[in-house]
């Protein structure tokens, strides 16, 4: 599932909130006969309130992006490849600090407050441990965008079962992955977005064994060659290997798909090269290509034909495999 994150307030909004806050809990206090304590009380009610929303809004923000460690690495992979992890965990840590510096100093500030006998003395110390607060606020800001944006990416990530038995598709343009999805899984196939797609991933599901298989298609990641992908391309597809349990290449032998065999053999031998699981290759379209197109695919690679009819020796096949390498992991 994708990441369920809080949106991350601003500097500003930080800044505004607290100071507002404090002073309407400042307004609404009862008056007392005692003018100085009643300045003290006023002013160290200020300090507290800016005090514990400022560091508790800070601490929120810090803890409310999931461990990294404990994340899934098929999501940490894919978050990398737009986020820089380590300059998120720094951060993090650094807006924790600021949490427990800013609630520090205003435990140190109502201190100085009570102790002291001069009115103009803590209206001083109060203004003075909220520029200190606003200066610790400023200094977070790079920190609260570095998080927004690791929000704003962890949003995108794909809704998948990430511990669910998974068969990724693969295979140039137009070989008919979208057909081979459909006729596998039991349902519509759906679409959820995935970063650097513009078709978003399409994926659906069947069961095998009392076993749910997600069978998983990403248009425009693993259907063409890898010298045509830029950097953030290639970490997006790195982040596969840590999903599936079975990668089906699909080849189209009557190069209607508008790619010759010459061409899609080369495609499925760089997959092999970037992924360890294991790949069935299927033909498709083998209801209309010759004998001698089939021959010649035939050839290449040892194949399975699909079409209808064939899908439940298709799934038997892939749910086996996905279990079997499933309990390898």
């Amino acid at each position: 599932m994708p990441l369920n994150l809080a949106n991350i307030p601003t500097k500003k909004d930080l800044m505004d909130s607290a100071v507002r806050k404090a002073l309407k809990v400042a307004a609404g206090m009862k008056k007392t006969r005692n003018k100085e304590r009643r300045v003290k009380e006023k002013e160290s009610k200020k300090a507290a309130m800016l005090g514990k929303e400022l560091s508790s809004k800070l601490h929120a923000v810090s803890v409310s992006f999931p461990n990294l460690e404990d994340m899934h690495k098929f999501h940490l992979e894919l978050l990398s490849s737009s986020v820089d992890i380590d300059s998120l965990k720094q951060a993090l840590a650094h807006l924790e600090k600021s949490s427990k510096l800013i609630k520090k100093l205003m435990i140190e500030t109502i201190k100085n407050i009570h102790r002291s006998d001069d009115k103009v003395k803590v209206i001083r110390e109060r203004k003075r441990f909220f520029a200190r607060a606003d200066s610790i606020i400023s200094k977070v800001e790079k920190s609260l965008n570095i998080v927004r944006s690791a929000v704003i990416n962890g949003r995108r990530l794909p809704k998948l079962k990430l511990e669910c038995l998974t068969v990724i598709l693969a295979g140039f343009p137009n070989t008919g992955k979208t057909t081979i999805l459909s006729r596998l899984t039991t349902s519509k196939p759906e679409i959820a977005s995935y970063p650097f797609t513009t078709k978003g991933v399409k994926f659906g599901y069947f069961s095998y064994k009392y076993h749910d298989v997600q069978v998983v298609d990403t248009p425009g990641l693993l259907d063409r060659e890898m010298a045509k992908r830029n950097p953030v391309e290639k970490r997006a597809i790195a982040a596969l290997k840590y999903l599936g349990e079975v990668i089906v290449f699909v080849v189209d032998p009557t190069e209607r798909c508008g790619y010759q065999l010459k061409e899609q053999m080369s495609l499925l031998k760089e997959i092999k090269k970037i992924f360890s699981q294991k790949i069935i290759v299927v033909f498709n379209k083998a209801d209309i290509a010759t004998e001698e197109e089939m021959k010649k695919a035939r050839k290449e690679t040892d194949g399975i034909v699909s079409g209808e009819g064939v899908e439940s020796e298709l799934r038997e096949i892939l749910g086996k495999e996905a279990i079997e390498n499933f309990k390898g992991k």
